[in-house]
């Protein structure tokens, strides 16, 4: 009887083990050979990270929708001169973040890694987290839709990312709704914490930047219906506890300019519109140049695509005037 169990387990070991070569295999034959929506590619934008060169960006940002409407890398390379994509998505979550992390690494090592802090308190579905850690060690759970895509050629041929977003991933709107904002980070009330869940994946990322010399910092967005101090306070104990610093650009308003009249796009101060972008990327961008001592690669030929990527972004965004 123990023979036979044995032999069972065995058999199921082995196949297990043939199933993971198989899907693996998969994964790297339906691999999309470019980055583009007509080559398979999903959310092309946060994906045009892929057409920049290998090590060519100096800073990543990870996160949430607040994050791509509220930080314009284009702004922060006409301000200050140094490059950077915003890697997010609507309503991302931890294990989004950690595999976001994990993928743009592979590709670029950046002088600082900006994780958005409001998805420590998303909620993170059992399903949905479980889907994610598939994907991260079997890409074919991220690819699946791509064989649609695929066609004898593109199988032969080599991978070459040709698409490189304008933007370098932000995407805001012109839209205002005026509204007053209000003391939403008057100190006091129901005390937050961050649920182990969160945590786990806090911890995974820190120690993946730190392990892999990638400087890091937490930053929060300014956004009026999402945040509050109680939520500043968890992630700044959080930072403080495992050394990483924290900018809360909730408690910036003053100095960044923002106004409640003009800067946000929907009711409630969701998410900051593209007035409300410009000022607190031009704010972040004199920090983190200065704190972070960041390069200049304005006069850089190696860099001119970014010259011409402002020229096209401006022809959409014309400057904002700062008060």
């Amino acid at each position: 009887m123990k023979n036979t169990l044995m032999r069972n387990m065995l058999r199921s070991v082995a196949f297990l083990a043939l199933l993971v070569l198989i899907l693996q295999g998969t994964g790297r034959l339906l691999q999309p050979r470019d980055n583009t929506l007509d080559a398979g590619i999903e959310l092309q934008r946060v994906h045009g990270y892929l057409g920049e060169p290998d090590n060519s960006i100096d800073v990543i940002f990870l996160g949430d929708s607040v994050a791509y409407c509220g930080y314009s890398p284009m702004e922060m390379w006409e301000q200050q001169g140094f490059t950077a994509y915003v890697c997010a998505i609507s309503a991302e979550s931890l294990d989004d973040t950690y595999a976001f992390l994990l993928e743009t690494t592979a590709h670029q090592h950046p002088k600082l890694v900006v994780v958005e802090a409001l998805p420590a308190f998303r909620e993170m579905p059992m399903d949905d987290n479980l889907y994610t850690e598939a994907a991260i060690h079997l890409p074919v759970f991220s690819i699946h839709n791509s064989w649609k895509a695929m066609t004898l050629e593109r199988l032969l041929s080599p991978v070459e990312y040709t698409y490189r977003n304008v933007y370098r991933g932000y995407q805001s709107d012109k839209t205002s709704f005026p509204q007053e904002i209000g003391n939403y980070m008057k100190p006091g009330g129901e005390p937050v914490e961050i649920d182990l869940c969160h945590r786990i994946y806090l911890d995974r990322i820190v120690r993946y930047c730190k392990a892999n010399d990638l400087p890091m910092m937490f930053l929060s967005c300014p956004s009026p219906l999402n945040w509050n101090w109680g939520k500043h306070e968890a992630v700044q104990a959080y930072a403080d506890s495992v050394d990483v610093p924290f900018l809360d650009l909730n408690l910036a308003l003053e100095d960044i300019g923002l106004d409640g009249q003009t800067d946000l796009q929907d009711e409630g101060g969701d998410h900051l519109n593209h007035s409300g972008a410009v000022k607190t990327s031009v704010y972040l961008a004199a920090y983190l140049a200065q704190t972070y001592n960041l390069p200049d690669h304005r006069e850089d030929p190696d860099y001119e695509n970014w010259n011409q990527a402002l020229n096209k972004y401006r022809n959409k965004y014309p400057p904002v005037t700062i008060s």
